[in-house]
């Protein structure tokens, strides 16, 4: 409930404005703030976006001719929508919403490469954090905060995706991963499967073999055994032939993911600094990753250039 004024009239808009949006950022911190208190909501990132969106709130219903009164309560809801969905995407992982990180919902990981290799991240639903993207680009109101955050999440998303795909795949006994980080050696394969064909083939061939001498099968068998070892030797020297090609198309194959892993991990930190960030300078990193065959979420591009279009910082 906002703060109510016996005469609308005799109160300044400015004055006016700014005890609206103080009481409404009050009546939010009192919703959030803990029994025991020890939360302390007013430092959390959730109360921060909120108050960076309700001030441009302010400033965008003052510019109006006629600063309603409505207007303005319609703008302090919309900020808080905005702060809301921003949440309900960087959480959409979360099954169970009552353990839900509800003030400080997220966080910039400072080393992505332990986080990667311990598996300590979160992966929000790519369609839910494009969505409050796009949805944040289509409306009026903006904050250096939730441009920052929105920003780390979507190139934290796509990066810790990746390698939860090439570092961490799903795999299933006896067939190889998809990854190529996670695939045997060349060589290895090599040895591995000749092995299990040579003993397979000889099997058959010594059974045979026995069958014969010992009157069990007839002649004919040799011509099992004949057939066994023909088809040894032509496995052996068709392995020998695709070796080489097999092993530079695994070797290649992982360079190019480590290649792309890493230019992921240096473009997501470049939103390290707790300094003021140059949009720019992230944009610049995004197109010559994505030109290394990154396929960075296309809200991206246009959040950046969002940012550069109203100063180039955040």
């Amino acid at each position: 409930m906002l703060e109510d004024h016996a005469n609308r009239a005799e109160v300044p808009w400015p004055q006016f404005a700014a005890d609206q949006r103080r009481a409404f950022l009050l009546n939010r911190l009192s919703d959030w703030e803990a029994p025991d208190g020890k939360n302390y909501p007013a430092h959390s990132l959730r109360y921060r976006l909120l108050e960076e969106l309700t001030k441009d709130a302010v400033l965008k219903v003052s510019a109006t001719s006629q600063r309603r009164e409505a207007d303005l309560q319609n703008a302090l809801l919309d900020a808080e929508e905005l702060v809301n969905g921003l949440w309900d995407a960087a959480t959409s992982f979360e099954a169970d919403r009552n353990r839900r990180e509800f003030l400080n919902f997220w966080r910039h990981a400072d080393n992505p490469a332990l986080v990667i290799k311990n598996k300590a991240y979160k992966l929000p639903v790519r369609s839910e954090v494009e969505g409050i993207a796009s949805h944040y680009l289509k409306q009026s109101l903006r904050s250096q905060m939730f441009d920052r955050t929105l920003a780390d999440m979507l190139l934290a998303q796509e990066l810790y995706q990746f390698a939860d795909e090439m570092i961490h795949p799903v795999t299933f006994p006896g067939l190889p991963s998809a990854s190529s980080l996670k695939q045997s050696h060349p060589l290895w394969r090599f040895v591995r499967e000749n092995l299990i064909v040579t003993i397979l083939f000889a099997a058959i061939g010594f059974a045979a073999a026995f069958g014969m001498r010992n009157g069990i099968v007839g002649d004919w068998a040799g011509w099992i055994v004949g057939a066994c070892f023909a088809l040894w030797f032509i496995n052996i020297a068709w392995s020998f032939l695709v070796l080489p090609f097999v092993w530079m198309k695994w070797s290649k194959d992982r360079k190019k993911v480590l290649q792309l892993l890493e230019v992921m991990g240096a473009t997501y930190a470049l939103m390290h600094s707790d300094a003021v960030i140059s949009a720019n300078h992230v944009l610049e990193s995004v197109k010559a990753s994505s030109a290394s065959g990154v396929v960075w979420p296309s809200p991206i591009y246009v959040l950046l250039e969002d940012v550069i279009s109203r100063g180039g910082r955040f």
